[in-house]
């Protein structure tokens, strides 16, 4: 999980399924737009929030088929990969900032963002990558937060039976 960007998630080996993955995500279905997104998450967590946005906001009882497949697919994605077992999410604020100061900064000179980007990773003992943990952490409890919501309007809504009996 070190690389922050999408750029580089098969490390150049496997340009196809790169290409179509994104083709998939401009031009699919809806239903292959989701998994695609499932597997984008499921490959590369870290730099992945735009697409836990997208399907959180297919949550909606309007389109029943792909308001099921986005609970699935989030529902698995938040309890086998982005969810903790053992402890709670930690809010970024609540986070020990005067610790970092025993960590070097990775970005000078030699490395800077841009670099980042084009599939440089950060080292994990670095204040830049233990930030973008935290941020990332506050984001995917902000983003189950929302999850929980929608789930319990959908099934405030009596409107789609197949997951009530789910849930």
């Amino acid at each position: 999980m070190g690389s922050l960007v999408n750029t580089n998630i098969y490390g150049g080996k496997d340009h196809i399924i790169k290409e179509w993955l994104a083709a998939v995500l401009r031009r699919g279905t809806s239903t292959d737009r989701v998994l695609a997104s499932g597997y984008m998450i499921r490959e590369k967590p870290l730099s992945s929030l735009r697409h836990i946005e997208s399907l959180l906001s297919l949550i909606s009882p309007v389109k029943k088929q792909l308001c099921i497949k986005a609970i699935d697919v989030l529902a698995y994605v938040f309890e086998t990969i982005l969810l903790p077992t053992k402890r709670t999410l930690i809010p970024f604020f609540n986070r020990p900032f005067s610790t970092l100061s025993k960590y070097q900064s990775a970005l000078t000179e030699e490395l800077a963002f841009k670099d980042c980007k084009n599939g440089t990773e950060l080292p994990t003992n670095c204040q830049e990558y233990i930030l973008a943990m935290w941020y990332f952490e506050d984001a995917i409890k902000k983003y189950y937060r929302q999850y929980l919501t929608a789930l319990e309007k959908i099934l405030l809504s009596e409107t789609i039976e197949e997951e009530k009996s789910k849930a």
